[in-house]
């Protein structure tokens, strides 16, 4: 018993000589808690035997008591295997770190590369944009990132005619599309008919209506560049309505028109879709915020009004018309 005393004092006092360690200060102090706290449950055991040994008459009451000493031993063992794995785990912290001063006062600073409290967190000069640092001076890229900060999205098929933009997705240069920009299309000769496209009526838009499946407006912009396509910003929305509800029937689309969320609407590249713009239906829009996106209604009701655009919840799911980029 006082053999295992002595080894868990000698722990604390090594321990006591090492507060030139990060952190050693506040290990000390979390073991002391702990140590307290043990040996009075120890000392109330140790009392209960001392009563007990003052009339050791049956031979199972010395049985008991060589027990409970037993496990009192063994645990203040397991005190001390915690101890020896909590000052393995300081030694760790430090390695990362450098003493100041001759450790006279205890105070530290990382080495280079590294900061922290326990100087475990390794530092990179630029910041890794998509992307963690996981040792000085290297980003580890998240999936579709590449480059020294993880700020080059990487399509894996390439982008011919065009840049990548976001992981997989190609922004195609005006006259192409397809999902790598390889396609080159002219409303002349390739866009009436061909894969689904059409030009709008009374313009030389060459557009496309993605029908599966339908989605949220943000998934619908989304979709169109993963073509190499544009967001839609009908040049007359009105004769684009009414061609859509005689090809198609009564249906409901996404176009590129959003709410600022600062009073007002605009298009996809910036331009100001005026609130009193008359192809707006009666009371229409009822919002101005970035949860308010513009649906084009194509239904006998609105072709007759010649009023097309509704403010519409971002989150509902509408097919996405889109547009080739123009020479």
């Amino acid at each position: 018993m006082i053999r295992c005393f002595s080894v868990i004092f000698l722990l604390l006092l090594q321990y006591s000589h090492q507060q030139d360690t990060v952190g050693g200060r506040e290990i000390l102090q979390h073991l002391s808690v702990i140590m307290n706290a043990r040996f009075a449950v120890l000392d109330r055991r140790l009392n209960h035997m001392a009563s007990m040994m003052t009339d050791l008459k049956p031979q199972h009451d010395q049985a008991h008591l060589e027990e409970n000493i037993s496990n009192i031993e063994n645990k203040l063992i397991k005190l001390e295997e915690s101890m020896i794995h909590l000052k393995s785990n300081q030694e760790k912290m430090l390695q990362n770190a450098v003493c100041c001063d001759g450790c006279g006062n205890g105070s530290f600073t990382c080495s280079p590369g590294y900061k922290g409290a326990y100087c475990r967190t390794p530092v990179c000069s630029d910041d890794c944009g998509n992307g963690e640092c996981t040792s000085p001076g290297i980003c580890t890229c998240s999936p579709g990132y590449t480059g020294a900060s993880c700020r080059t999205p990487v399509c894996s098929n390439g982008c011919s005619h065009g840049e990548c933009t976001s992981p997989g997705i190609c922004t195609c240069s005006p006259g192409y599309t397809g999902a790598s920009c390889r396609t080159s299309i002219s409303i002349e000769s390739d866009c009436s008919g061909s894969e689904g496209f059409f030009v709008a009526p009374g313009t030389r838009q060459c557009m496309k209506v993605i029908w599966d499946p339908p989605v949220t407006w943000e998934g619908a912009e989304s979709l169109c560049r993963s073509q190499g396509l544009r967001f839609a910003k009908p040049q007359d929305a009105a004769a684009l309505n009414k061609y859509l509800y005689e090809t198609h029937g009564g249906k409901d689309y996404w176009v590129s028109g959003r709410g600022t969320g600062s009073g007002g609407w605009q298009w996809a590249d910036g331009e100001a879709l005026p609130l009193s713009d008359p192809l707006w239906g009666v009371g229409e829009p009822d919002g101005t915020s970035r949860d308010d996106c513009l649906c084009l209604r194509s239904w006998s009701s609105d072709i007759e009004a010649g009023t097309p655009y509704y403010d519409r919840g971002c989150k509902y799911y509408e097919y996405p018309i889109c547009e080739v980029i123009s020479n």
